[in-house]
């Protein structure tokens, strides 16, 4: 008996354009050296999608939301299921059987998850194992536009559980992986199995590093998309999973530094604040002595000026009359001897002077 393969991938909005441009082939240039081009002819749809578009997917979601509130940019708007087997189950099926295996499955999550969230369902016969596409618009029976309500843990062991005991009842020969087993040897049929789900395993590996990448640096590779993404899916998972790592933590270095930067132009800013306040305080200190200073009176000026006089910090004007009378004698012979001045009249001239 066959093993039935069935993994999901969760797109957000921006992931849309290149997963219709792989799905739909809406491209001759292909990353996966695995699609025979000669062969694409033989893919088919059951479901017609028409031209699906991004913009087509939001605007069945926004009619469907009972919110109106506007969708998050980092909302899975399209969880799409890959479901195939392995190449032994296909080898003796005619294209019919082969229609009919991924339309009992198409049934199946129409049943549980809404006929009308399944918005696309294309088999590509081009590959080196046919396999399907399935898109369901994560719509819940609420009106929320949720990935985890709808796909959350039990509702995903319910499709590795529930769907290949459907296909089962339907004629098709195809069980659930190994669970929760440990073998020493795997027989041929569980080995390729294995091999087809690490594939695809590979496949959604190499498309969130490369679509993580791209968003990170904010622009697609020198090479471009399909390229990076063809390259990275020659690797093994292990290889794979470092890269992600390795992304995850030069995201994590980016944040760091960051916080780093935000706290020390937090503290530059605290300072310059500071330095503005003291500034501030000494402006207000010169005003209010600006604002209390006041020119002494005439009256205040002679007080002081005699106060010093009798400190001897200065000299009074009768002495400096004294000191400069010979000098006016020797100029103005026979003119009359001046008055002797006491201090009283010194004041009384200093004042009108002063006036």
């Amino acid at each position: 008996m066959s093993y039935l393969v069935a993994t999901m991938k969760k797109m957000k909005a921006e992931n849309l354009h290149g997963v219709f441009m792989h799905d739909f082939r809406l491209t001759k240039n292909h990353a996966n050296e695995q699609i025979d081009v000669t062969k694409s002819a033989d893919n088919f749809d059951l479901i017609e999608h028409g031209e699906l578009s991004k913009s087509a997917i939001m605007d069945y979601i926004q009619s469907k939301r009972s919110s109106k509130r506007a969708v998050r940019k980092d909302a899975v708007v399209l969880d799409e299921w890959i479901i195939s087997s392995d190449q032994s189950f296909f080898a003796d099926k005619s294209p019919e059987q082969i229609r009919g295996y991924f339309q009992t499955a198409v049934d199946w999550f129409g049943q549980k998850y809404g006929r009308s969230n399944l918005q696309y369902a294309v088999i590509h016969m081009d590959e080196t194992t046919p396999h399907m596409h399935l898109g369901i618009v994560p719509i819940n029976e609420d009106g929320s536009l949720s990935s985890k309500k709808m796909f959350d843990r039990a509702s995903l062991q319910s499709v590795q559980a529930d769907l290949p005991q459907y296909l089962q009842e339907h004629g098709y020969d195809v069980q659930r992986g190994v669970q929760g087993q440990k073998k020493a040897h795997l027989t041929t049929k569980e080995y390729k199995a294995v091999q087809a789900e690490n594939e695809v395993i590979k496949h959604d590996l190499a498309t969130v590093y490369v679509d993580a990448a791209i968003a990170y640096h904010g622009k697609e590779p020198r090479d471009g998309r399909d390229a990076l993404l063809q390259q990275l899916e020659q690797e093994s998972i292990l290889e794979i999973g470092k890269w992600i790592q390795k992304l995850f933590k030069l995201v994590q270095k980016t944040i760091r530094d960051l916080k780093k930067r935000e706290k020390k132009l937090a503290d530059g800013l605290k300072k310059l604040e500071q330095r503005e306040e003291a500034v501030k305080k000494k402006e207000q200190a010169f005003d209010k002595f600006l604002a209390d200073y006041q020119e002494p009176s005439a009256g205040q000026q002679a007080n002081i000026y005699l106060l010093n006089v009798q400190n001897n910090v200065v000299r009074p004007a009768r002495e400096l009359y004294e000191a400069v009378k010979g000098v006016d004698d020797e100029k103005q012979v026979g003119a009359p001897k001046a008055p002797e001045l006491t201090i009283k009249q010194d004041l009384s001239m200093s004042k009108g002077r002063s006036r």
